[in-house]
């Protein structure tokens, strides 16, 4: 109901004028006893306010506008105030202009700041007159994530052989419209990996192929690679891929012992280890190059699967000049891999080797006799279960329980000796592999001892060459009668292979 008002009559019973504000009214009073009821029905003075439009979606960083419209009713003209509230921190709401008399339009701005989270909000809308009448309205704000966009890899992480390849999937997905386009690099990778894009920039959302290229010579190991997208607009996103390199299928070679000394007319052996890596399963041959007329290099085997072990025989002849030479070991694998080693040659003048064991068998004239605490010793010459440096046998003994066994050459018949004479200042050469301290003897007329432990063995139970000065001996070389003995003086296993007297 409008409120009530005081207005001036004019005038007696029936119609009179009344007048308020300077409006005339022409009114018929009724009168009831001494008084004059009046009843006047107007319309109010006051104003409406409302927005358009009443909701609207902005982005995080971003600002939008609406309309507020200020309508006076009845003639209102009071200046009227505007204001908002109900806003979340980060989002201000602006007015232009801030107030006025109706009936009148503002604008309102509405800014949102970047880090104002997302949601619906309502914001009121508030005009309040000078003489405090008011009148209010909604706006609904939703605010929507800022344009920008997300980079992620798939898979994570990938194991990759040297020379080899493979992809994954970067996805680049919109957030808010964001319609910059997005270029894609990769940082992190070692020397010798190649990383590209297919494609390499678009706008989002978008799925490029990674592909990731591993060179031969990339050390094995765990790298991660950056991956990171920069939009037109400057805005980057960064991801990570964990690459682990592999070792590609392939082969190692190498050569004990690496280095040796022969006398013209003499000879020598190596072993040659070809390693696998990486379930290599190629047939790898064996060739030797850089040695001097005169000298000729053997394999057994000449070929292989590897993992294995080849004896490399040098025979150096007596017309092969002398000096040092260098000798490359070439192991070359089916697909064209290519491995060497290096073994150091040194031709010795006037020298010449007697072999007392080896694949070949014994001296002519000689035997071989054994001895063992009991009885309980074995001994087999022809042994094919190791895998000796010489050829492809070795010479076992074994106490069985027993506390020493041993075995030696001797000339026969018993008591027949040889003149080695020539052999002073040279070497007792052989192979040993054993966990005992062998003891090793020539005899003239007497055992002539020494123990390999002072010679170099290392206590370990792996092939090991031994070289004893055969002058350490005292011998009377011109009457050798065993030209080598070995024994173990304790329970166990020992093998010998290549025993030979060299001369310098």
């Amino acid at each position: 109901m409008a409120e009530e008002e005081k207005w001036e009559i004019e005038g007696g019973a029936g119609f009179s004028k009344m007048k308020k504000m300077g409006i005339i009214l022409i009114v018929l009073a009724v009168a009831v006893g001494a008084f004059f009821v009046v009843y006047v029905v107007g319309k109010p003075t006051e104003f409406t306010i409302s927005v358009d439009p009443t909701s609207d979606s902005i982005h995080q960083g971003d600002s939008d506008t609406a309309t507020v419209s200020i309508t006076s009713v009845g003639g209102y003209a009071e200046t009227v105030s505007l204001t908002a509230s109900g806003q979340p921190s980060g989002v201000t709401v602006g007015f232009s202009p801030s107030s006025g008399s109706p009936s009148f339009t503002s604008t309102m701005t509405v800014n949102v700041g970047a880090s104002v989270a997302t949601g619906m909000y309502n914001i009121t809308i508030t005009g309040t007159g000078a003489d405090e009448k008011e009148d209010n309205c909604t706006y609904t704000l939703t605010v929507t994530p800022a344009p920008d966009f997300t980079i992620s890899v798939s898979p994570t992480s990938g194991s990759i052989q040297q020379e080899n390849s493979d992809t994954a999937t970067v996805s680049i997905t919109s957030v808010g419209g964001y319609a910059e386009t997005v270029s894609l690099t990769a940082s992190g990778q070692p020397s010798g990996v190649t990383v590209s894009f297919n494609p390499s920039s678009s706008a989002p959302s978008f799925d490029s192929t990674i592909t990731i290229s591993v060179g031969s010579d990339v050390a094995s190991g765990t790298y991660t690679l950056t991956i990171t997208g920069t939009g037109g607009d400057g805005k980057t996103h960064t991801c990570a891929y964990a690459l682990t390199v592999t070792l590609a299928p392939d082969f190692t070679i190498d050569i004990s012992p690496s280095s040796e000394s022969v006398a013209q007319g003499g000879s020598t052996t190596a072993t040659v280890s070809i390693t696998q890596v990486s379930d290599y399963s190629q047939t790898v041959s064996l060739t030797a190059s850089g040695q001097p007329s005169g000298v000729t290099v053997g394999f057994s085997p000449s070929s292989g699967t590897p993992s294995f072990n080849s004896t490399m025989s040098v025979n150096v002849g007596a017309s092969a000049s002398a000096g040092t030479y260098e000798i490359t070991i070439t192991g070359t694998g089916a697909d064209a891999k290519v491995h060497s080693c290096t073994y150091s040659l040194t031709v010795t003048t006037g020298g010449i080797s007697f072999t007392v064991y080896s694949d070949a068998g014994f001296p002519s004239g000689t035997d071989v006799y054994t001895w063992s605490a009991g009885g309980l010793g074995s001994f087999n010459g022809d042994y094919t279960g190791e895998t000796p440096p010489e050829g492809n046998k070795c010479f076992e003994t074994n106490t069985n329980a027993g506390t020493w066994a041993g075995w030696g050459v001797i000339y026969m018949p018993e008591g027949t000796s040889t003149d080695l004479s020539s052999y002073a200042g040279g070497y007792l050469k052989f192979w040993v592999k054993t966990q005992a301290d062998l003891k090793v003897e020539i005899k003239d007329t007497a055992n002539r001892t020494k123990h390999i432990s002072a010679y170099g063995w290392d206590s370990t139970d792996t092939w090991q060459e031994i070289s004893i000065p055969i002058n350490d001996f005292g011998a009377n070389l011109s009457a050798i009668t065993y030209p080598f003995m070995a024994t173990i003086e304790t329970s166990g296993t020992f093998y010998v292979d290549y025993v030979r007297w060299v001369a310098v």
